[in-house]
């Protein structure tokens, strides 16, 4: 007997991920340096706590997502809060 339910359900997510390529295929805006993901949230921290994880002493350092940044501080046993991370949502 076939389900038909899950048939359902499994080509729904093929076609869900093939937009979800196409969109990241077309995306304009900023993608990080570190892995290439786009951007789907808009972040910032402090001066500070940037020079001390991305090691830039003129604010550069390129983009980076969330997810690296923390990772980076991590690699450098930088401790960050929740406060020190804010976190929007991005509209373009």
């Amino acid at each position: 007997m076939v389900n038909w339910k899950i048939i359902v359900k499994r080509v729904l997510r093929r076609i869900k991920y093939v937009f979800i390529l196409k969109d990241l295929i077309n995306w304009e805006y900023e993608s990080c340096k570190r892995c290439g993901h786009c951007f789907r949230l808009l972040w910032s921290v402090k001066d500070e706590l940037w020079r001390k994880v991305t090691g830039s002493v003129d604010d550069g350092g390129g983009s980076l997502c969330v997810d690296c940044f923390i990772e980076l501080a991590l690699q450098k046993n930088i401790k960050i809060s929740n406060d020190d991370i804010l976190i929007e949502l991005f509209n373009p």
